[in-house]
């Protein structure tokens, strides 16, 4: 399972990392991890930003991320 986020907010992988900005998050169990109060079955890795507008057209969208 993958979700792309074209907002200006962030995501807060296990390890610490940030991302901001365009990003793709996609599922890892391993992600999980209650013990360290991360509920995010989720890993985000950064997109390059410079080919997104702030379009709200997802297929356009995902056409560039793909």
């Amino acid at each position: 399972m993958i979700r792309i986020n074209l907002d200006n907010k962030f995501h807060k992988n296990l390890n610490g990392t940030i991302v901001k900005g365009p990003r793709v998050n996609i599922y890892d169990i391993n992600e999980f991890s209650p013990s360290k109060r991360h509920f995010s079955y989720m890993k985000c890795y950064s997109l390059p930003y410079l080919i997104f507008d702030n379009s709200i057209d997802c297929v356009e969208s995902l056409i560039k991320t793909l």
